[in-house]
């Protein structure tokens, strides 16, 4: 029943747009205790019959969140897992929800705005990818690798994206969560857990 997905999306969404449209306070609903909104964007994904690219996003998402959330989850446990996920997802989506059309003067070309209207897992996978990555620099001994390619390949990806070329992106997300992720893996977390 496509009122009851509309129901749900609306939930699920950082804010209820017409809540924005009166207040133009893209934190609106938060200040307003629907704190689940800091988190939930993450698990929505762009319908893949409006831009037929649906699939293609989720499954993306979902292979990079099993290969870097397994890997952290093996090595360093379920509860640090948790707590990058949640922090990279909150991160990334008040910063996609919150980032201004110009920083002063300059104004920023559309595929670096925040947009209050996005979606997706990409921050949280962007913020595994960012800790795994400085992790597998700053303690080798971790179990936490990145291969080469694949770091060339999700960097070259957000380059892509935030070129403009690819479409709408929620581009301030991915490189938000990739920050979080990196600050976050810079933090020393000890040795590796017994799972590895």
């Amino acid at each position: 029943d496509s009122t009851l997905r509309e129901t749900v999306a609306e939930q699920l969404s950082f804010v209820n747009y017409p809540d924005y449209l009166e207040t133009q306070d893209p934190l609106v609903n938060i200040k307003q205790g629907e704190v689940w909104r800091l988190v939930t964007p993450a698990f929505v994904h762009a319908d893949p019959v409006a831009r037929g690219f649906g699939v293609f996003h989720i499954l993306f998402n979902m292979y990079w969140l099993v290969h870097f959330g397994g890997m952290i989850e093996d090595r360093r446990g379920s509860g640090l897992l948790a707590m990058v996920a949640l922090l990279t997802a909150i991160g990334s989506n008040v910063a996609q929800a919150t980032f201004p059309e110009a920083i002063g003067s300059i104004q920023l070309p559309a595929s670096l705005h925040g947009a209050v209207l996005f979606g997706g897992m990409s921050g949280v996978v962007y913020g595994l990818f960012g800790f795994v990555w400085i992790k597998s620099r700053t303690e080798p001994t971790s179990g936490l690798w990145i291969d080469p390619t694949t770091a060339v390949l999700l960097f070259g990806w957000l380059i892509l994206c935030m070129t403009g070329v690819v479409g709408p992106v929620a581009n301030i997300a991915h490189a938000a969560g990739l920050i979080v992720g990196i600050l976050m893996g810079l933090v020393p977390t000890g040795r590796a857990s017994a799972a590895s």
